[in-house]
């Protein structure tokens, strides 16, 4: 509501994300966007997700789910210039229609 108030454009956003028919979020398998091991920045995410339909807005490293220091291996909206590698397991965290 805050943003809203600020930026009374996006109450059409919100409003279709938060519809029963609007997108949801979903941890795909990180191999359907990039290469395992290869090393990418969030704008590379970003576009492997547009090409399926998809808005990436983060990922999920399984190496540490069970780190409370490091968010359980969540990263949402991270740097976009950050660079790091997704290895087979890990999920890309994205918003899509289903």
């Amino acid at each position: 509501m805050g943003q809203i108030s600020e930026n009374p454009a996006l109450a059409d956003v919100f409003g279709y994300l938060f519809s029963s028919d609007g997108s949801e979020l979903y941890l795909r398998p990180s191999e359907l966007y990039v290469k395992p091991g290869e090393t990418i920045d969030m704008h590379t995410l970003i576009e492997a997700a547009s090409k399926r339909g998809e808005t990436a807005v983060g990922y999920r490293k399984i190496a540490l789910e069970s780190s409370q220091h490091n968010n359980y291996g969540i990263a949402l909206n991270p740097e976009k210039v950050r660079r790091f590698k997704l290895e087979p397991g890990d999920k890309v965290i994205v918003l899509a229609v289903d």
